[in-house]
């Protein structure tokens, strides 16, 4: 089974994508925060990262900045989830080498679980999993 470490401060929302995760066959990891996501990668060493960029004591991006400066996390395909329309965020974030820098707005939560399985895919994990 495959894990993904879930990142949002937003606890009905988290709550929501956890449970599409886990009705599509993934093992759930939430945090709310940067600076925990940081200690949980290390704890259960993900096979994505799902993350919001607007959150207390460290914003998605510079998770992001940390976790792919580091050698033995730089490999964990890492897509951000925000509220930010801003062009020059998206560039950044994808320069900085986010697989996917999605806008809530305009995704069902089942697309992005879709895009997940996509993302897992183009690494070469396991098949998409099937739905129970």
């Amino acid at each position: 089974m495959q894990k993904v470490l879930l990142v949002e401060d937003d606890i009905m929302l988290s709550d929501l994508y956890r449970e599409m995760l886990l009705t599509h066959e993934y093992d759930v990891v939430q945090v709310q925060d940067g600076s925990s996501a940081i200690q949980a990668v290390k704890e259960i060493h993900p096979d994505l990262i799902l993350s919001d960029v607007m959150m207390p004591h460290m914003d998605g991006l510079t998770l992001l900045r940390t976790l792919k400066a580091d050698p033995s996390t730089a490999d964990i395909p890492f897509i951000l989830f925000t509220n930010l329309n801003e062009p020059h965020d998206r560039e950044k974030a994808l320069h900085e080498g986010a697989a996917l820098y999605l806008f809530k707005s305009e995704y069902e939560p089942r697309e992005i679980i879709s895009l997940i399985a996509k993302v897992l895919e183009e690494k070469g994990g396991d098949k998409k999993p099937s739905k129970k």
